[in-house]
């Protein structure tokens, strides 16, 4: 669990520190944040469900609304996120973050905070599906250093090198079955 000074600590080095809107949602975070969680942004505004604290940390994007009877924390993983829109008017910004399963629109009056918030939920989106394909390219370059990888007497290695072997088949199996045209190649 992390400590009220540390949050207190981590909400400083960023630029915020909130004295009276958002005392709760902050205190809040102590029972919500993992021990190496780190607040990389976090900016007071509303959303559906009313006033709340968007903090948006190195593993997650959180949305903690507080009331004096109720507590709503919406917990969104970087690799659930689809797309990120950002606008800005005169007074507010507006936030959209796009799931599979909703969208939270998030509005805030501090317009630079929620503009750094949606840079680094993009940057760390990107981070994470730049790695998910650099990881297929990696396989699909190094499967035979890979086989030599998997022949040890271990079930689990051999299992994992069945299911990568089958997924091969599959692909070229996907790739053959294509009807070609003489003409121009494959379809």
């Amino acid at each position: 669990m992390v400590s009220m000074k540390q949050i207190t600590k981590q909400l400083r080095q960023i630029g915020c520190d909130y004295a009276v809107w958002g005392r709760s949602e902050i205190r809040e975070l102590t029972n919500i944040l993992m021990d190496d969680e780190q607040i990389q942004q976090a900016v007071n505004g509303y959303y559906d469900g009313g006033f709340a604290l968007l903090c948006v940390t190195n593993y997650r994007v959180l949305i903690v609304d507080k009331k004096p009877l109720a507590l709503t924390v919406e917990d969104l993983r970087y690799d659930m996120i689809a797309e990120v829109d950002y606008s800005s008017r005169v007074f507010t910004s507006v936030f959209h973050i796009y799931t599979p399963m909703r969208t939270l629109i998030f509005t805030s009056w501090s317009i630079s905070k929620l503009r750094k918030s949606m840079n680094y939920i993009q940057q760390r989106v990107m981070e994470l599906r730049n790695n998910d394909y650099l990881v297929g390219q990696f396989i699909q370059q190094n499967s035979q250093s890979l086989r030599y990888l998997f022949r040890a007497n271990d079930g689990s290695a051999k299992r994992c090198h069945k299911w990568f072997q089958q997924t091969q088949l599959q692909k070229s199996q996907q790739q053959n079955s294509k009807p070609i045209d003489h003409r121009f190649g494959h379809l």
